[in-house]
């Protein structure tokens, strides 16, 4: 799954991304945090910031490479102080940043 989401953001192919996310939905893979992170990082990059940021928050235990995902789509697309924000918030909640967390702003 995660390399068929990575394809599509590759492609761009937001409309296939989306269909694949209810396919994930529907097996109860949605938790799974390698699966979400490729969501979070595909949303982004076809353009839907708001799609990427609802995939991150229902996702109960977020990895670094979540936070760095989602810390780096804000900041591409704009809403820096978005990340500023949950670079914050990563930091409150234990999550040690790492250098690619550093290089996504």
């Amino acid at each position: 799954m995660v390399s068929v989401i990575s394809a599509c953001a590759n492609l761009g192919a937001l409309n296939t991304g989306k269909w694949i996310h209810k396919l994930v939905r529907n097996k109860g893979l949605e938790t799974n945090v390698l699966i979400t992170n490729a969501l979070i990082d595909m949303y982004a990059k076809c353009g839907n910031i708001d799609l990427a940021r609802d995939a991150f928050n229902k996702l109960p235990h977020k990895s670094v490479v979540s936070w760095t995902s989602i810390i780096g789509a804000c900041a591409s697309h704009g809403h820096g102080d978005d990340a500023l924000t949950l670079f914050t918030k990563m930091k409150e909640e234990g999550i040690r940043p790492n250098s690619f967390t550093f290089i996504s702003f």
